[in-house]
């Protein structure tokens, strides 16, 4: 029933959470400190990170992981099998390969919260000797642990396969139409700490969005064709094409916003108490304050915007690999398109200015973006207990931004890098191991990075601009040379572990030195996401030191557990915060300082016993102190728990 970030979190160096606070609906993961926009999520090896925001949307995916044969979490640079862009780690879900034999199966469960599920699904087993079809569908309701923070969540998974003698074909189509009341805004110490109501339990459920109808909808079907084919013994081509088509809205009341931020005109009026004070252009004293024509000028009201988005993505995935008598090798690529059409536009104003029609746009822009990269990895045995990896990736981004009426914005912007990976593994006997890797890697920065129309108060990040006229007439606004720059780090690591039938202990250590690291800003959140601001840190280090283990001591007792322990800090950063009481930017130094938004310590120990067919598990969980801010001050800080 939760989301698949709540399911993962109990993996080594992996924290999870959710908006409405119960893992259902709006939820995210992290690893090593880094969040789900720099963590690669493949579906079938299919990238699903967003190509211009790099987030991902488990909401739009519910109940996936009902439909999954096999996860596969890698922590750190991915080698290229597993696509690009992985900074933290790679999340690889395989969803259903299909059985032989006819199945029916239905589900009804309930639980806190008012959680609801309900589930049917059907596999038609193998058909003349060729074919294997399988649908399941489910339905989720929640009223979350916050209040307003319900969901309604729908699952759909439908997939054929035909199995030739050399070939396999599989077709999926899937998807989650989702509608929730959204919950991502926080709250106060004192609600959690109870001291609003003076019941803590009440408080700590307050979410700030009371208005009903501040709600998100969204669609996002996935269409996904694979094809294998064992052209000879030791060659295997494999073609994977795709499509995603996504569509949604949400509403958002805001209260006493300057009319000027949405693109709207102030006005007049003769009366100084037809609206709000607040709405007003005041004197000193707080009151309104008349013009030379004995008339009041408003500048602000209460209103309500509705945002909606267009998301079409096609991509495809070749690959061929030749196994030898020394190990493998693979080359592939990618090829992936984005077109995204966005639009904001006021749908109810408290104080309307003349001529303003319904609807009022006050944003609209295309967005695209085209991905090309090429891999070749090659996996080598030195000797029969030594074994080589090497991994080179070539990759291409870019950008483009236009149709833009409202703000005259377009770009094309492109990044390209090479990203090598070197590794080795040695069986130092038939229960112990050890290996070593170094790699490169780079992201680069999310669209909003360099510009987002959609925000007013926003200053493009480019240091050159032109402007394009038709007689006076100002027909666009070209941006180049954008000033932040895209991540790069260096990522080393050395681990060994143990593994016996009854036991297995894995230790690895991990240092990632970074140039150009995209981190929060100090107590900066958009108004437009409510997302901290971003900005490039000259260098910083995420390093630790995780720990595995599992043990079988009788037949009917598991344990297992892990420990992640951490110093992610900055070694050259200077912040650029906004002073508002003075109305100016102040540089503030934060080297030495953590890097906010991530434990200081994640720990896990599970136990559970089996006896004749009946099962009781024990969890418990340690997660360390959390910095809200680079500051490294305590009081802005979440207490270890």
């Amino acid at each position: 029933t939760q989301d698949v970030p709540m399911l993962l979190q109990t993996m080594p160096s992996a924290y999870a959470y959710s908006d409405a606070g119960n893992g259902v609906g709006y939820s995210y993961l992290k690893i090593r400190g880094f969040d789900q926009k720099r963590i690669n999520v493949l579906i079938n090896g299919i990238p699903h990170n967003g190509p211009t925001s790099h987030e991902v949307y488990w909401i739009d995916m519910p109940d996936l992981l009902a439909n999954a044969e096999d996860v596969q979490v890698q922590r750190g640079v991915g080698n290229s099998l597993f696509g690009s862009n992985a900074l933290g780690g790679t999340v690889n879900i395989i969803t259903n390969t299909f059985n032989t034999e006819p199945s029916i199966s239905a589900y009804a469960g309930s639980g806190s919260f008012a959680t609801r599920k309900y589930s049917f699904a059907l596999n038609s087993g193998l058909v003349a000797n060729r074919y294997v079809m399988y649908g399941r569908y489910s339905r989720i309701t929640s009223d979350g642990y916050r209040d307003q923070s319900w969901t309604q969540l729908s699952s759909y998974f439908f997939g054929v396969a035909r199995y030739d003698e050399n070939m396999t074909t599989k077709v999926h189509i899937y998807g989650g139409p989702e509608k929730t009341h959204l919950s991502y805004y926080g709250v106060t110490r004192d609600y959690l700490e109870g001291n609003i109501s003076g019941d803590r339990r009440v408080d700590r459920r307050y979410n700030p969005l009371t208005y009903e109808n501040e709600l998100d909808t969204f669609t996002q079907p996935h269409y996904e064709l694979h094809h294998d084919w064992q052209v000879t013994p030791k060659v295997r081509l494999s073609n994977t094409l795709y499509t995603i088509k996504g569509e949604g809205e949400y509403d958002q009341f805001r209260r006493d916003r300057n009319l000027t931020e949405f693109r709207l005109p102030t006005f007049s009026v003769a009366d100084p108490n037809l609206y709000p004070a607040s709405w007003y252009r005041r004197g000193n004293d707080g009151n309104p304050v008349a013009d030379e024509s004995d008339r009041y000028t408003i500048t602000k009201s209460d209103l309500i915007r509705n945002r909606w988005v267009q998301n079409d993505e096609y991509g495809w995935l070749p690959r061929v690999t030749l196994d030898h008598k020394k190990g493998s090798l693979t080359v592939g690529g990618e090829l992936r398109l984005h077109e995204g059409l966005h639009r904001g536009t006021i749908t109810w104003l408290g104080a309307t200015p003349p001529d303003v029609a319904p609807g009022h746009e006050y944003y609209r822009y295309t967005e695209n973006k085209q991905t090309v990269s090429a891999f070749i990895h090659e996996s080598y045995r030195l000797t029969p207990f030594v074994t080589v990896m090497g991994d080179v990736q070539a990759v291409s981004h870019t950008y483009r931004l236009g149709d833009d009426p409202i703000t005259n914005y377009e770009h094309e912007t492109t990044y390209r890098w090479l990203s090598p990976k070197l590794g080795i593994n040695i069986n130092l006997t038939d229960r112990i191991h050890t290996f070593a890797t170094i790699a490169r890697a780079q992201r680069e920065p999310i669209a909003s990075d360099l510009v987002d129309p959609q925000d007013y108060w926003n200053i493009p990040n480019f240091t050159q601009t032109d402007t394009l006229r038709n007689g006076n007439a100002i027909t666009a606004i070209r941006l180049s040379n954008p000033t932040v720059e895209p991540e790069r780090m260096v990522n080393v690591e050395i681990g060994t572990g143990y593994r016996s039938p009854s036991l297995s202990v894995s230790a690895n250590v991990y240092h990632m030195d970074f140039r150009n690291e995209i981190v929060p800003w100090v107590g900066q959140i958009s108004e437009e996401s409510g997302l901290p601001a971003t900005g490039n840190a000259d260098r910083s280090v995420h390093q630790g030191i995780e720990i595995e283990f599992g043990a079988r001591p009788t037949s009917f007792l598991e344990l297992s557990g892990n420990l992640n322990v951490n110093a992610d800090r900055f070694i050259d950063y200077t912040e650029h915060a906004m002073d508002w009481d003075a109305w100016q930017t102040v540089s503030v130094v934060r080297d030495g300082n953590r890097i906010a938004l991530f434990p200081t310590m994640l720990g896990n120990v599970r136990g559970l016993v089996t006896y004749q067919g009946a099962s009781a598990g024990v969890a418990w969980r340690y997660v360390g102190r959390q910095y809200l801010d680079n500051s490294e001050m305590t009081e802005y800080s979440i207490d270890p728990y």
